[in-house]
């Protein structure tokens, strides 16, 4: 069945326009460099998935800041007229954040050419994708103790502790001041 729906979509790009079949040709390139192993197609799902929450979170600290009285989306409206959420800022912020960690897959990935180095390239693959994904988390968890949560804070001090076993210098991707 698998390969059938496969065969369907080769041929349906290979109908296509020429620079279609260019760039397919080449994120199936990038993404064999990316996912040798299966684990890691998870591993970068889970990244992926605390990026979005972690914008998702930033949004809802701004509103909560921003709030009058209890309600949330008037905060965001005030929040979008105050400028506190500047898309574009916010998305080139994004952005940047991605591609760098695209770039830290492909070395993972690439480190799983080394036929000798095997267990170097997992433990390598571990680590990182262990420091992108409590790098998220960690803002994620300071978001929402920005928007008022603070029973959380022994979270964000316990995952400061993990990034710090992982030898992680504690600087935040996204350059946020230390509270």
């Amino acid at each position: 069945m698998i390969k059938g729906i496969f065969s369907y979509f080769s041929r349906l790009i290979m109908s296509m326009n020429p620079i279609l079949q260019v760039i397919t040709a080449f994120v199936g390139s990038i993404a064999s460099i990316i996912f040798p192993d299966k684990a890691l197609i998870a591993a970068a799902k889970a990244v992926f998935v605390v990026i979005v929450l972690d914008l998702i979170t930033k949004y809802y600290a701004k509103a909560y800041q921003c709030r009058e009285g209890r309600n949330i989306f008037v905060g965001l409206v005030n929040a979008i007229k105050k400028g506190e959420l500047k898309s574009a800022t916010m998305w080139y912020g994004s952005v940047r954040k991605v591609i760098s960690y695209l770039f830290i897959m492909i070395l993972v990935g690439l480190s799983y050419k080394f036929g000798a180095f095997q267990g170097l390239a997992s433990a390598f693959s571990l680590v990182a994708y262990a420091l992108m994904f409590l790098r998220e988390s960690q803002s994620i968890i300071e978001n929402l103790i920005d928007a008022g949560h603070t029973e959380l804070k022994w979270l964000l001090s316990f995952i400061k502790k993990r990034r710090a076993i992982l030898g992680d210098d504690g600087d935040d991707v996204d350059n946020k001041s230390k509270k």
